[in-house]
């Protein structure tokens, strides 16, 4: 038995090698090698498609839903985008055979497709999906999104904008990037800062240097009342600048008239309706 092993060992180890159809590919690696078959005959039947072996090689072009494995992949013929899922058509529940990205269950992507064979298009998206924009509610109505509410989509549903977290008080609807500035301790515009230099109801303050409470008209600033230091505070007045002489703290408008040849009620006369002395 020892000796018809080692006799028959050579045989054996050869059929791997053996190209029975002459494609260039051996019966080890061709999965349409037919040992016994007759490939010089005419006809080229290969159950019934009208192939033989020699259409049958690793890697050849393999047309799908035929039922031959004509690459000899190993594959299912089926499934024509190697996705797992054979063709809706063919039994299987794949609605699109030709992408990869389209199968039941497949991760649903911005792009007008069906990914996941359920009917509809680009519904209910995540982080990883292609095309995905997270949208912010704008509970105000001003056409400016905060951020404390946000839905990922693929186009931006009703009340929802693009902008991300950039209205600062979106209970406000006077409140958003670009609203116009007050005067009322509030960041109207969003900028950062409440009563800034854009406000439109600014104040002018007046230097009153003498601190009679009056001031000139020398020296002023615009700013909102609120965001005055403390030493403006203290050396600026909001009223008009009609002290006529603001580095004497005795003249200013209705300051008692006295005889000392000059207008300390600022009214254009000095010492009017007094009867002072001559010199």
């Amino acid at each position: 038995m020892r000796y018809i092993l080692l006799i028959m060992l050579p045989w054996l180890v050869g059929c791997g090698n053996l190209d029975a159809d002459n494609d260039g590919y051996p019966l080890s690696v061709d999965c349409g090698d037919r040992p016994h078959h007759d490939y010089s005959q005419p006809t080229r039947p290969y159950d019934g498609t009208g192939m033989d072996g020699r259409d049958i090689y690793p890697d050849a072009p393999d047309v799908p839903y035929d039922g031959i494995d004509a690459n000899c992949w190993g594959d299912d013929d089926f499934d024509a985008d190697h996705d797992g899922h054979r063709s809706n058509r063919y039994g299987g529940d794949d609605c699109d055979d030709f992408d990869q990205l389209v199968f039941p269950g497949a991760l649903e992507h911005c792009d007008n497709v069906d990914n996941d064979c359920d009917g509809t298009v680009d519904e209910e998206p995540t982080n990883s999906s292609f095309g995905v924009t997270r949208f912010y509610w704008d509970h105000d109505g001003d056409g400016y999104a905060g951020d404390r509410e946000s839905v990922l989509a693929c186009n931006a549903p009703s009340g929802y904008f693009a902008q991300a977290g950039d209205d600062c008080d979106d209970d406000d609807s006077s409140v958003h990037p670009g609203a116009t500035e007050y005067c009322d301790g509030v960041d109207n515009d969003c900028d950062g800062t409440s009563d800034g230099d854009t406000a439109v109801d600014q104040t002018t303050w007046y230097l009153d240097y003498d601190g009679d409470d009056y001031a000139g008209d020398l020296i002023s600033l615009l700013k909102c009342e609120e965001t005055l230091t403390a030493t403006e505070a203290q050396w600026y007045v909001a009223e008009s600048p009609d002290d006529c002489d603001d580095l004497d703290g005795g003249a200013y408008p209705e300051a008692p008239e006295e005889c000392n040849e000059v207008d300390d009620d600022c009214d254009g006369a000095v010492d009017e309706d007094l009867e002072c002395p001559e010199e």
